[in-house]
C-alpha cells in the first residue's frame, strides 16, 4: 500500500464533479484549494462536491485552505509576450501594473525581478519612484495576477492580510481540515494564526509554508509550532541560488520527520504535464527523490488547476511514488498525523 499522500490543486481543468471524482479515485488523498484565485463563491462549491464525494466513497477527504498571505502580485492587464531582450515598464500607476509601494521601497537598479515563482525573470534597469523599466532575461508570456518577487530580498508585509482574514473566516466556517499559511518567517506566525482560529471556533491544522530566507533560518521554531510544512519550491528560488534548491529541500524534510510533523513538497513536480500527456525524465527522476528524501506528501498545483491532463498526471505520480517505496526503506520517524 503506497505511504505517501497525494495532494491536487483543483481549478479550471479540475472543477466539475466528474473530473474531481476520477481525481480521486486515481489516488488523491487530499484537495488544496488556492485563495489567490477564484472568489469564495466558486470555493464552497468546490468544498461542496469533495464533502458530496466523501459521502459516496465513505472515506474522509482533507481539504487544505491556501491562504495567499502578503505576497506582490500582478494586477490585470493585456498578457505580454516577452522576448530575451525585451524592456518594458512597470508601476503603480502605469506600465505593467504592480500595485504595491512595497516594491518600488525594496528594488534597486541591478536587481533580479521574478514573476510567477522565477518562470519570468527581469533586471532592474532604471527605477523612477513608483515605476520602473525592465528587461526580460527569458523569453515567455507575462500574465496578470502573478506573483512578483525580488531576488534574495523580502517584503516587509504583515503576516495575514485583510483578504487572508476573510478567506481565514470562510474556511472555518466551511470547516476546512487545514489551513496553509503563505510566506511564514518566524515561528511566531504560527502561533498567532493558531490562536484566530480558535477565536473563529475551529481546529484546523496549520501547515507552514516555506518559502522564505527568515523562514530556512528558523525552522526549528516554525516546525515546532506547525501542524505541518509545505516546502514551496517555487518561491524559495526567489530568495535562493536554484542549485541550492534540493540540499534545502531535503533539510526541511529531515527536520520535519525529526519533529514527528508531516512534509509536503510542491512546485513544478510534473510541471510539462501541464501541456504535455507524459513527465519528461527529469520530472520522474524529481518526484522519485522527494520521495526517497522522504516527503510525506507531494502536491500537485498547476498540473491538476489549470493543465491540459489533470488525471494523466495524477496517475503518473501515483506510478512513481510506488516505485520509488518499492526500491527500498525510507528513513522515516513516526509522523503524528
Amino acid at each position: 500500500m503506497r505511504k505517501s499522500k497525494i495532494l491536487a490543486t483543483l481549478g479550471p481543468s479540475s472543477s466539475s464533479r466528474d473530473v474531481i471524482f476520477q481525481l480521486i479515485r486515481e489516488g488523491v488523498d487530499g484537495i488544496r484549494l488556492n485563495f489567490s484565485h477564484g472568489d469564495l463563491k466558486e470555493k464552497k462549491e468546490l468544498i461542496r462536491v469533495v464533502r458530496d464525494i466523501e459521502q459516496e466513497i465513505g472515506s474522509p477527504i482533507p481539504i487544505i485552505g491556501d491562504l495567499q498571505g502578503p505576497t506582490v502580485r500582478l494586477g490585470e492587464f493585456k498578457p505580454l509576450q516577452l522576448k530575451r531582450g525585451t524592456r518594458f515598464r512597470v508601476g503603480l500607476n502605469e506600465g505593467v501594473p504592480v500595485k504595491s509601494e512595497e516594491f518600488f521601497k525594496l528594488i534597486e537598479r541591478g536587481d533580479f525581478v521574478l514573476f510567477e515563482g522565477g518562470r519570468i525573470v527581469c533586471k532592474v534597469i532604471e527605477i523612477n519612484g513608483e515605476s520602473a523599466i525592465l528587461e526580460a532575461l527569458v523569453e515567455g508570456e507575462l500574465r496578470p495576477k502573478k506573483t512578483v518577487a525580488i531576488h534574495g530580498k523580502e517584503y516587509d508585509l504583515p503576516p495575514l492580510t485583510l483578504k487572508d482574514e476573510k478567506d481565514l473566516e470562510f474556511c472555518i466556517k466551511m470547516n476546512v481540515e487545514a489551513i496553509a499559511l503563505s510566506f511564514v518567517k518566524k515561528g511566531d506566525d504560527i502561533v498567532s494564526l493558531k490562536e484566530r482560529i480558535e477565536e473563529l471556533g475551529g481546529n484546523s491544522w496549520v501547515i507552514a509554508k516555506i518559502e522564505t530566507r527568515s523562514a530556512v533560518n528558523r525552522i526549528n521554531e516554525i516546525v515546532r509550532e506547525a501542524d505541518g510544512i509545505l516546502v514551496a519550491r517555487g518561491d524559495l528560488g526567489a530568495y535562493f541560488n536554484l542549485e541550492e534548491i534540493p540540499s534545502i529541500q531535503k533539510l526541511l524534510i529531515e527536520r520535519a520527520a525529526e519533529y514527528g510533523k508531516p512534509s509536503i513538497v510542491a512546485t513544478q513536480l510534473l510541471d510539462s504535464m501541464i501541456e504535455n500527456p507524459m513527465p519528461t525524465r527529469a520530472e520522474v527522476m524529481d518526484v522519485y527523490t522527494a520521495i526517497r528524501m522522504g516527503a510525506d506528501a507531494l502536491l500537485l498545483t498547476g498540473e491538476t488547476a489549470i493543465g491540459k491532463y489533470p488525471i494523466d498526471a495524477i496517475r503518473w505520480l501515483e506510478r512513481i511514488i510506488r516505485k520509488a517505496e518499492e526500491s527500498g526503506a525510507i528513513a522515516r520517524r513516526p509522523v503524528s498525523y
